[in-house]
């Protein structure tokens, strides 16, 4: 499986501007666009673990690339909220800005970068994402099988139908 995102010509710019939670923090975090922007007032959580969950999306593999496994462990355990200039400083996002200068900027941003050649922009992305696209097969399956384990695990209406 290759991700639709990667096989995109262009680069794909994520502008967030408020919470970002689960599965969407993992969107606009762990890899899925080429560049992120957010206001000052995004804030980001991962709360599988209060949830009875366990990573999903690759996060499991991506976060510990992105930032250390101490620190995505932390995210991921703890459920606690990330600020954006926490993200910005974890290097999780490319820029942090005012929410009524987001939109702008991710614009001015995405301009750019369109004005750069299709073929090129897609050769980048590819040998750039090559490291994670080659284990994320293999990743989003356990992530899968420890996803239904843990819902057996805590029990529930969904527990009886694994």
């Amino acid at each position: 499986m290759v991700r639709v995102e990667w096989r995109l010509k262009l680069a794909l710019i994520m502008a967030v501007n408020g919470l970002a939670v689960g599965g969407g923090a993992n969107i606009a975090l762990a890899n899925f666009g080429d560049m992120v922007l957010c206001s000052k007032e995004a804030r980001f959580m991962y709360p599988f673990a209060k949830l009875g969950f366990t990573p999903e999306l690759g996060s499991s593999m991506v976060m510990p690339f992105l930032i250390g496994m101490a620190k995505a462990k932390e995210l991921m355990m703890t459920g606690n909220w990330l600020s954006s200039e926490e993200a910005l400083r974890l290097n999780l996002v490319n820029a942090v800005y005012e929410a009524e200068d987001l939109l702008p900027q991710a614009v001015a941003v995405a301009a750019k970068l369109a004005a750069s050649h299709p073929e090129c922009m897609r050769l980048m992305k590819q040998v750039m994402n090559r490291p994670l696209r080659q284990q994320l097969d293999a990743v989003l399956a356990e992530e899968n099988e420890t996803i239904k384990a843990s819902i057996r695990a805590v029990g529930g209406p969904m527990a009886s139908k694994l």
